[in-house]
This record gives structure tokens, sequence and C-alpha cells, in this order.
């Protein structure tokens, strides 16, 4: 099943907002003194952001890493080696 680019977005920002809302009421619970609701709450929150990065930032970010790196020696061919290399 192959998503989009506004899709995966739009998945990354309800997980985004849904986690803003989790932390909240772990901040709550806290405040409370309930800690071990607010542990297991936190042990959660993180679980989530890592699997997000994994699954949704991750790839968009390896494959900008493969861009810049394509235009970085690409300009260093270009200044760094002599008009003769080229034919």
């Amino acid at each position: 099943m192959a998503f989009d680019v506004k899709n995966l977005a739009m998945i990354n920002l309800m997980i985004q907002i849904f986690l803003v809302i989790l932390l909240s009421y772990a901040a709550f619970l806290a405040k409370k003194k309930d800690l071990r609701k607010h542990c297991m709450i936190i042990r959660i929150a993180v679980l989530l952001q890592i699997a997000a990065i994994g699954a949704i930032m991750l790839p968009s970010l390896l494959g900008y890493i493969e861009l810049v790196h394509r235009v970085y020696y690409s300009i260093l061919r270009y200044f760094f080696t002599t008009p003769w290399e080229y034919w």
C-alpha cells in the first residue's frame, strides 16, 4: 500500500498532535503525584515518537541526505578537476 507525501504528512501530524495531548496528560498526572501512570505514559510516548521517526521521517531524511551528497560531490568535481578530465 503506497502513500503519497501529503498522506504521510497528515499521518505524522496526527501522531504528533496525539503525542502532545498524551504528554499534556502525563504532565497533569505528574502534578497529581501519580508517577507510576506518568512514567508509563512517557514510555509509550517515547516509543510512539521513535516509531514515527523510523517509519515516516527517516526515509525522507535519507532521501534528502542522498540528494545533498550528489549535489556536494558534483560541485566538488566541477571545481577541483582540470578541464581536460571532462573529455
